[in-house]
């Protein structure tokens, strides 16, 4: 959060702003951040990448083993409500995987892993 005010007050000053974290592990909901920006009327995005690890193999790679990033945009409204995407890149959290939950995956058109080939 102290970057998402920082970026506030800087936006405040400039007109546009960059925040930056590193080594924080899992932050939450990117909405969070995003909302309290907009509480300034500021636009905001806000994303958390996946931990490097993810990427050492190429076995059998899916979007949702890469971790499950949330990401968010905001765009404060004049007159009317704001517009919000506050979402993450699979429907499942890491440790939701095996046998059974990729059963329920199959079900779901836009629930079924991407598969990254060499």
């Amino acid at each position: 959060m102290l970057a998402t005010e920082k970026a506030i007050e800087k936006a405040k000053n400039k007109g546009i702003a960059v925040g930056a974290a590193c080594h924080i592990g899992h932050y939450g909901s990117a909405g969070h951040y995003v909302r309290r920006a907009m509480a300034e009327a500021c636009t905001a995005f806000s994303v958390q990448a996946a931990y490097p690890q993810y990427y050492t193999s190429n076995e059998d790679k899916r979007a949702s083993h890469y971790g499950n990033p949330p990401l968010c945009f905001g765009l404060p409204g004049q007159e009317g409500p704001p517009v919000v995407l506050d979402v993450a890149t699979c429907i499942l959290a890491n440790y939701q995987h095996g046998e059974e939950i990729e059963a329920v995956e199959e079900l779901i058109p836009a629930a079924r892993p991407v598969r990254v080939w060499p």
